[in-house]
């Protein structure tokens, strides 16, 4: 069990922590003076998910570029459910633009633990 928590706590944390986000109404997030700051949020947001995806399907027994398409198809349904949840919360709206930040956020986290793990 300490195993498991180990390797896939991280994961079930921020796709726990991501749905709970989505579901405040009216969610209002810190200006850092970027234009695009809920993009860039998104971004950074599924990146963390993405690379602890990523971690948790490099602890299973499957075929190494089967893992990367994996991830990112799995991350990506993620992306586009809690965008789907999000056009039912109050005060939220859900865009195309926001799961395409999510998509590049999980693209580059596996890229970047790919990367890591070689060294």
């Amino acid at each position: 069990m300490k195993k498991f928590i180990w390797r896939h706590g991280p994961t079930i944390f921020m796709a726990v922590l991501i749905f709970v986000l989505s579901s405040i109404p009216k969610l209002t997030i810190p200006d850092i003076g970027l234009n695009f700051k809920d993009t860039f949020y998104h971004f950074i947001e599924f990146g963390i998910f993405g690379f602890f995806l990523q971690r948790s399907f490099n602890s299973i027994k499957t075929q190494k570029p089967n893992r990367f398409f994996i991830v990112f198809i799995l991350g990506s349904l993620y992306a586009v459910l809690d965008e789907f949840h999000q056009s039912f919360v109050p005060g939220r709206i859900s865009s195309l633009s926001d799961i395409i930040a999510d998509c590049l956020g999980l693209l580059c986290a596996q890229v970047i633990f790919l990367w890591v793990r070689k060294k």
